[in-house]
């Protein structure tokens, strides 16, 4: 799918299809399932995959180094194991014409196999009961040359032994060029197979075609212009693209054509110094090691290398880790010096969500046992050895709404595409429900036909708007719906709600059968507050006024006096309490009102000139004539805080001078002036301050 559906601004939905991807599976270029099922690796070290989960046993007759190889029928039952100089039957006995074999070594007592990935198991194009098991020279042997030998299963009555006449047939003698550890195998165009093998000076890639006339002895050669190290090398089958360690530090990306054979595009990862790494089963994500981590790498962001290499991410701890292999369960499963074997659950998934379990198994021998066994490769599958047609089922999708859906290739490799409409191009996209169909093929060997019905689905409302929680409260996020089948959040967690207590943008992503929605919602915090706007304040007698509240909560305003709203009128003094109650609790507000009598309130000029004209010489508050006043005094003080005047009678003032005696500095002064009149409370007097100016 390509493209997604926009909403809201806020919400994206986005339609995976990986129905699509398993229509044909048979038909496609992927990891073969029973031949993997039996592992044999290391010091006797066994892992059977056709139960569930797997088992564990010492019960291999296997004892090597590091590389090792194990074949399985399609069924998952055991054929036979190899380190290339050695190959034992299913039963663990060495096959008769098993001796003398030359490649991967040396050995050091009853020990051999020092090659990190010299052995290779191929089957035979031309012969469903035959073999070739690829044997390189290890670094330690000087020799630098690959040997084959063909494992005929008809013989020894049906154990399987080594034909006479292929043991030790020389494919490679590299000479001063030297090869490398790395080896491996890839899928060809139709019915053959690559095996292919890394130099070291020059750095190149030898591909040798394996179809039904045999191994071919003239290699298809490419030149990376990048050294390499000796470490692991793998083939991404669905992709079309290799992988290698290198001496710079950074593994080696390529294109390959599994047509002819060659290596192209080479470019280095940055921050993938490893020697063991491993892909995800649809090949889109890339894991690695090193002394105490394992990472992640999203291989989605190709073409840009840099890109990739910034999307690390550590996925796992408690190394250090050694080796890893894709088993037929879908799964990773990765060797760690102390003898345990640990599992990444789902590698197909983006960070932490991938789940790495460090101790899966624990493997019984010496404390060094895995310390530099390799958990063996991966067998591709047998050739048809038939042309065939293959009509796939016709598959129901779901069209999310205002989206498109881009119908891909479901076959990598597949050159030719003739869609309904007329159209050859490998993708077709689709804006409208309908039924959908295109014929594919590469060349004369499969000729593929997928029909496709899209159905249009209006995307789900999930989590709803935007909101609000109270402080040190939390909420509870619900995403369930009967429709869907798996919930992940932001936090990685897979249940059906999420509690939360702090603000942030929350997202979860659902799967609803063949689609995949996300919906995000925004999640503030909110103080719940409620204010009297005016302070503690006094009323005339026989007056009315009004106060007003308000709260940040949109919720009505009741108060104690039996009466509601934002703003109510009070005539009588007392306590005044401004209550509302909302999703947080309830609040409130106090006021307090006090009653004077407002006759006995001087009123207090601003300003006054004491220049002896008669005219506003004295500054002095003003009582009312019916107001009688029981105490009185005034003061006054200059803007350094100094007292200048004092008076406690009513009918002296200020007459503008410094304590009685020289003319003040014109300018601002500060005054106090406290009342006690015969009809208020005598214990709380009545405190008037402000500014007045002297002019002259």
């Amino acid at each position: 799918m390509r493209g997604y559906n926009q909403i809201h601004m806020k919400k994206i939905y986005r339609i995976w299809l990986p129905l699509l991807f398993m229509l044909l599976s048979g038909s496609m270029v992927a990891l073969a399932q029973g031949e993997n099922k039996q592992w044999h690796f290391g010091m006797g070290h066994h892992i059977n995959f056709n139960t569930t989960p797997p088992s564990y046993n010492q019960n291999s007759n296997m004892a090597t180094f590091e590389s090792s190889a194990a074949v399985s029928d399609a069924q998952g039952n055991l054929l036979f194991y190899t380190i290339g100089c050695r190959i034992w039957d299913r039963n663990g006995n060495q096959m008769p014409n098993a001796t003398g074999l030359l490649g991967n070594g040396p050995s050091w007592g009853t020990v051999q196999g020092s090659g990190q990935e010299s052995v290779q198991i191929l089957p035979n194009p031309a012969n469903s009961n035959q073999y070739y098991v690829f044997s390189a020279n290890a670094s330690e042997d000087g020799m630098d040359k690959v040997y084959y030998h063909i494992v005929d299963m008809s013989l020894n009555g049906g154990l399987g032994d080594v034909i006479p006449a292929s043991k030790n047939t020389l494919l490679l003698d590299a000479g001063l060029y030297g090869i490398t550890e790395n080896t491996g195998t890839a899928y060809g165009d139709c019915n053959n197979y690559w095996y292919i093998v890394l130099t070291k000076a020059p750095c190149q890639y030898y591909a040798f075609k394996v179809d039904a006339n045999g191994v071919s002895t003239t290699p298809v050669i490419s030149t990376p212009n990048i050294p390499v190290a000796e470490g692991s090398f793998k083939v991404s089958n669905l992709r079309q693209a290799s992988y290698t360690a290198s001496n710079s530090g950074d593994m080696i990306r390529s294109s390959f054509n599994k047509t002819t054979g060659i290596f192209s595009n080479f470019g280095t990862i940055p921050n993938t110094a490893t020697w063991h790494f491993e892909l995800s089963p649809d090949e889109q994500i890339l894991y690695t090691s090193d002394a105490a981590t394992i990472k992640q790498f999203n291989l989605q962001l190709y073409p840009n290398l840099t890109a990739i290499g910034a999307s690390v991410t550590t996925v796992g701890t408690g190394g250090p880790h050694f080796d890893f292999r894709l088993a037929p369960d879908g799964k990773i499963y990765v060797s760690s010096i102390g003898n345990y074997i640990g599992r990444i659950e789902q590698p197909n998934l983006i960070g932490p969500a991938c789940t790495f379990t460090p101790q899966f198994f624990t493997v019984t021998g010496t404390a060094s046992s895995l310390l530099l066994a390799r958990l063996g490769p991966n067998n591709l599958k047998p050739p048809h050895n038939s042309s065939d047609t293959i009509r796939s089922h016709t598959s129901a999708m779901l069209l999310c709404e205002e989206d498109s859906v881009v119908l891909e290739n479901l076959h990598p490799g597949n050159t030719t595409f003739y869609w309904y409409d007329g159209s050859n191009a490998d993708h077709h996209t689709i804006t409208q429900p309908g039924t959908y169909w295109v014929r594919s093929s590469h060349n004369a060997c499969t000729l593929y036909i997928d029909t496709f019905t899209v159905s249009r689905s209006p995307a789900p409302l999930i989590l709803g708007k935007d909101t609000m929680i109270c402080k040190g409260h939390e909420a509870i996020l619900n995403a369930f719906d009967p429709r869907f089948d798996h919930y992940e959040w932001s936090d990685g967690s897979t249940g059906t709600t999420l509690t939360v207590n702090t603000p942030g943008t929350y997202y979860v992503t659902v799967q609803a059968g063949p689609c995949t929605f996300s919906d995000s919602i925004k999640l503030g915090i909110t103080e719940p507050e409620i204010n009297i706007l005016q302070a503690d304040t006094s009323i005339c007698s026989g007056s009315t006024i009004y106060v007003s509240a308000s709260t940040n909560m949109n919720s009505a305003i009741y108060w104690n006096s039996g009466q509601s709203g934002p703003s109510i009128p009070i005539s009588k003094p007392g306590t005044y309490v401004a209550s509302t109650q909302n999703m947080c609790g309830i609040q409130s507000d106090t006021l307090l009102l006090t009653e004077i009598n407002c006759d006995c309130v001087p009123i207090i000029p601003n300003s006054f000139t004491p220049n002896r004209d008669g005219r506003n010489d004295v500054f002095m508050p003003v009582f009312p004539g019916s107001c009688d006043a029981k105490f009185y005094e005034l003061h006054i003080y200059n803007r350094y805080g100094q007292l200048v005047f004092s008076s406690f009678q009513r009918d002296r003032g200020w007459d503008g001078t410094y304590q009685g005696n020289t003319p003040a500095d014109p300018g601002t002064y500060f005054y106090i002036v406290k009342v006690i009149n015969r009809y208020g409370a005598e214990d709380k007097p009545l405190t008037l301050k402000g500014d007045i100016s002297l002019i002259r």
